[in-house]
């Protein structure tokens, strides 16, 4: 006797919450209707392989038999065997939590199981030196230089001029720079909704002169390799890092990354008083004030350089100088 579709997807949900593969396979489904990108895709796929691969290692079928002493042996795993920092492992519980909400919101399981995020160490990233910075801008000579390092000292000035993303950047067109109303329209964001930056009056002069070494017609990509075609990610930090090695930075002492540069473009906005907080997040894209303060955070020399208090403002006791005896007046 032939079994009815219906029947067949009833027992479908049923045997969900005893699979690993059906569990995740359901998953990625209800993601792919929200509508998420390939890339955050991707990030579940690869968070929940791992979680799935340790969980039958140790004979454990399903994610309904999966406990808290399970994910602690998969944490402890990660950060002992795999030698994971917090951050790393965080990602991956980021992506791991949603799941199992997802199976226990659904009725797949019934194992209720709560997934905290590690602590981390707050690490200050360092940023570009007034004098590296003043290396890397320097512009080359296009009568002896190569195309590609003079694209290459475009992205730099511009991932300078504008703090903004490397997935941004690579799917700028030459049509997103406006510069009659000095704007730039960014299309790909990691928010997925567009924005408009300002166009900074010495970036400029960068494009312009990059563009008439480009050439190409207004749809087509602004950073391209030696064919026109667009700029992938893993070329364009390879000759970033090239880039900053042949200016003389060290690459062991810093990291000469895209990021290294959205990070310094934060700092020096906050240290230099050209953006405040608000305007700072704005630019950058954050969601909260949270994220600007953690990403932008001033270092101790910045904050000792600017640090102004109310006492020195309205004092007239810091303007005295000059060494005098202490004494009392009646």
């Amino acid at each position: 006797m032939e079994v009815s579709k219906s029947a067949q997807h009833a027992n479908r949900r049923e045997r969900i919450g005893l699979s690993w593969s059906l569990s995740v396979e359901a998953f990625l489904n209800e993601k792919r209707a929200e509508n998420l990108t390939e890339q955050s895709m991707v990030y579940y796929e690869q968070a929940l392989g791992y979680l799935q691969t340790f969980a039958l290692k140790l004979k454990v079928d399903a994610p309904e038999y999966f406990y808290k002493e399970h994910l602690n042996q998969w944490i402890r795993y990660l950060k002992e065997e795999r030698k994971n920092k917090a951050t790393s492992i965080n990602s991956k519980l980021r992506a791991v939590r949603p799941f199992f909400n997802y199976l226990i919101e659904s009725g797949f399981i019934t194992n209720q199981m709560k997934i905290k995020l590690l602590r981390e160490d707050e690490v200050i990233i360092k940023t570009f030196s007034e004098e590296q910075i003043k290396k890397l801008i320097e512009r080359p000579d296009s009568k002896i230089c190569s195309f590609a390092t003079f694209r290459d000292w475009a992205i730099l000035c511009t991932l300078l001029a504008t703090g903004m993303r490397l997935g941004s950047l690579l799917n700028l067109k030459i049509m997103d720079f406006d510069f009659v109303h000095k704007e730039i329209l960014l299309t790909t964001t990691k928010n997925r909704k567009q924005q408009v930056i300002p166009l900074s009056y010495s970036l400029e002069p960068v494009l312009n002169a990059y563009l008439k070494n480009r050439g190409g017609e207004p749809n087509d990509y602004l950073f391209c390799n030696t064919f026109g075609e667009q700029l992938n990610k893993r070329t364009c930090e390879e000759r970033v890092e090239k880039y900053c090695a042949d200016r003389g930075i060290d690459t062991d002492d810093i990291r000469c990354s895209p990021h290294t540069f959205r990070h310094t473009f934060a700092v020096q906005s906050l240290a230099t008083k050209t953006l405040n907080i608000f305007e700072l997040q704005k630019v950058l894209s954050h969601s909260t004030l949270e994220m600007v303060k953690k990403y932008a955070r001033i270092s101790d020399t910045d904050l000792k350089k600017n640090f102004r208090s109310p006492l020195d403002t309205f004092s007239t006791m810091a303007k005295n100088k000059g060494r005098k005896a202490i004494s009392m007046k009646k």
